[in-house]
């Protein structure tokens, strides 16, 4: 299992195949100060409401799967493709008319 930060409120948390996804989905939805839980077919995107809460999560989740954990250090999500898109957007369409 690794775990890679993403933003100040949320972990990816990246697993082995879909039943481990839903199996931790399920667990961590019980977990105290959890806003959003999204699974994938191997990754799980796990958000809390305010960053405080964070560690805690982070600190639980071996204990829940009984895996090893890599914790990939600085990674953030990038919002830059979506905020380029949305002003390549805006400038193409100044251009035109």
């Amino acid at each position: 299992m690794r775990l890679l930060p993403s933003g100040e409120r949320a972990l990816l948390v990246e697993l082995s195949d879909l039943d481990e996804v839903l199996a931790l989905a399920e667990a961590v939805r019980g977990l105290a100060g959890i806003e959003d839980v999204v699974p994938g077919e191997r990754t799980l995107l796990v958000t809390v409401a305010v960053p405080g809460d964070l560690e805690p999560v982070r600190r639980a989740l071996p204990e829940m799967t009984g895996a090893s954990v890599s914790v990939v250090a600085g990674a953030r999500a990038s919002r830059s493709a979506s905020c380029t898109t949305g002003r390549t957007w805006r400038t193409s369409r100044r251009r035109r008319g």
